[in-house]
């Protein structure tokens, strides 16, 4: 709900680090992924050339259907953001998070 506060410009950079935040674990996997599977082959200690041409591949692939589904859920169909219900903060929001503000300060202090 944060997020969706912020300008649209902040929103954008923020999905964008959010996406690569969760694809860097992807993309660690699948270089062992490879790695394995040409050491099973060949026995041979896999050359980085040898690993990425399947892993541009599989990227490429992986990238095609992220955006085929954020396509398909809407996402950047307009310049401006569309909400099913406005969002903006109250007074119960404000409370909150000044009490959660002190309550870490005093756990911090003690």
């Amino acid at each position: 709900k944060l997020l969706r506060t912020l300008p649209a410009s902040v929103y954008q950079i923020s999905v964008a680090l959010t996406i690569a935040t969760s694809i860097l674990p992807q993309f660690i996997a699948s270089v062992a992924r490879i790695r394995e599977a040409q050491f099973l082959r060949n026995g041979l200690r896999p050359r980085l050339t040898s690993i990425a041409v399947p892993l541009l591949e599989e990227s490429l692939t992986r990238s095609a259907h992220l955006a085929e589904s954020m396509e398909s859920r809407g996402y950047g169909l307009s310049r401006t953001r569309s909400r099913y219900r406005p969002f903006s903060f109250t007074s119960t929001d404000f409370s909150f998070l000044f009490s959660a503000l002190i309550l870490s300060l005093a756990m911090t202090l003690s």
